[in-house]
């Protein structure tokens, strides 16, 4: 589980537009909730746990829309495996491409999204 956050800035209705559609382009980044990973001894953790990314999403059809992700997550690992302190770092990029669909309820604009995810390690 991950505590995500983005950061948008909104344009006028005639910018930013692909195919005469419009195209949003935002940061993200997150902390995980949890440790991510263990040794097999139990004695390794990973210390840092973030993710840093861009993101793209252009409107489709009413509230239906496609997101693509950037997002960078280091994996930095510190323990003791056979008797020896060990540190080994691993540099992550995930690229999701989703549909997504909206609606607003109040205030509030929840949203699903689905779709697969891409990875370079």
């Amino acid at each position: 589980m991950e505590f995500l956050t983005s950061v948008s800035y909104e344009t006028g209705e005639g910018s930013r537009r692909l195919a005469g559609r419009k195209v949003e382009i935002r940061s993200d980044g997150g902390l995980s909730l949890k440790r991510g990973l263990y040794g097999i001894d139990g004695e390794a953790g990973e210390r840092l746990r973030y993710s840093i990314g861009l993101t793209a999403q252009m409107n489709l059809l009413g509230n239906l829309a496609v997101e693509v992700d950037a997002i960078y997550k280091p994996l930095r690992v510190a323990g003791n495996t056979t008797d020896r302190p060990t540190a080994f770092s691993v540099l992550t990029w995930q690229f999701p491409v989703l549909v997504k669909y909206g609606w607003t309820r109040h205030r509030l604009t929840p949203f699903v999204e689905a779709g697969p995810s891409f990875g370079l390690a």
